[in-house]
């Protein structure tokens, strides 16, 4: 992640210097680099990389297309891109498989996915893909549902952050005093301690709460329950909006990392669903939004070009973002960082 978020930015920097860019669309290529470098990681070639991030933005368009699968329709595109998607990893799952076998450890989650499958398979004395969910296109179906929302949910978050922190110049500068207090270790050393950038870490926990980069998240009853006092039936579809619980919790109101009901676990409100619909990906949007703020804002001098949007006026992508957010960055001087 941090290689990733340094690479981008720098190339930003150098090829916009003082022109302004649109951070939704620069962010958005950090994001689907980062999340292919983590699910990917090993497999992937510059190819690759760019036909995975056209297809998937092709995929991500059907969500806001006419439902009308016809030849030449957006939606048409996005299942085109689906396939591709799916046949591009279950082309790598092979050279997968091969290097687990070899005694190799893990680099990236198809690996870990794949080394976890041969272990439990071996444990219940079956093939691997006999197992329930576990086959082949298991993989490749579930591994594309990652990339897609890694991508978007984390271009919501940093391009939010930037938005947002534009007008905490408080904010801004302890999470640079943090980082310079260790300025001799590499950043992902930083955020897999949590002493280190608590700070940085709990700025970007309450940024999530603060701007939810999803509006809502479906939920399935999968039992007769009771939820604010209605009766729930079994087979239900619930579909909470998380950004009007972000505001009547009060945590959308006032940006401050260090709110004393940060809800650092996130119980309260469900940015990333809850029972067996909890986002697996938690983790990884909290470390790469803390990485992110760690480089960004300790690398680079930022502003807004033009004036910031009104709270209510919003993108729908189909993530969240400002309905403008062109800035201009660059490197910070030497004797500041």
């Amino acid at each position: 992640q941090e290689g990733v978020v340094r690479e981008y930015l720098k190339e930003y920097s150098t090829e916009n210097k003082d022109k302004p860019f649109d951070a939704r669309i620069a962010f958005r290529s950090i994001g689907a680099a980062a999340s292919q470098e983590s699910f990917l990681g090993p497999y992937l070639n510059d190819n690759l990389r760019e036909q995975l991030e056209k297809d998937i933005l092709a995929f991500t368009n059907g969500f806001l297309c006419f439902p009308f699968p016809y030849l030449g329709t957006g939606l048409a595109q996005a299942v085109a891109a689906k396939k591709r998607i799916q046949k591009s990893i279950l082309k790598l799952m092979p050279a997968a498989r091969a290097y687990i076998n070899a005694g190799n450890e893990p680099r990236c989650l198809l690996e870990h996915w794949t080394s976890a499958i041969m272990l439990a398979a071996k444990d219940q004395g079956v093939k691997p893909e006999d197992l329930p969910g576990c086959g082949d296109m298991d993989v490749a179906i579930t591994v594309m549902d990652f990339l897609f929302a890694a991508q978007d949910a984390t271009n919501s978050a940093l391009t939010y952050a930037v938005d947002v922190l534009n007008t905490r110049p408080d904010v801004v500068a302890k999470i640079r005093a943090e980082v310079m207090k260790n300025k001799d270790k590499e950043i992902w050393s930083m955020v897999r301690d949590s002493e280190l950038l608590q700070y940085t870490t709990n700025a970007a926990i309450q940024m999530l709460h603060h701007k939810p980069p999803v509006p809502m998240v479906p939920h399935l009853a999968l039992k007769d329950a009771v939820l604010g006092g209605r009766k729930i039936g079994k087979g239900t579809i619930l579909i909470p909006s998380i950004v009007y619980s972000a505001r009547v919790s009060g945590a959308s109101h006032v940006y401050d990392p260090e709110r004393k009901d940060s809800d650092n676990m996130f119980l309260k409100n469900m940015i990333f669903g809850g029972g067996q619909h909890k986002c697996p990906g938690r983790r990884y949007a909290e470390s790469l939004l803390t990485v992110f703020l760690a480089v960004f804002l300790s690398d680079y001098d930022f502003d807004r070009v033009g004036e910031r949007p009104e709270l209510n006026e919003i993108m729908y992508y189909p993530t969240l973002f400002p309905v403008d957010n062109n800035f201009r960055i660059q490197p910070r001087a030497k004797e500041t960082i």
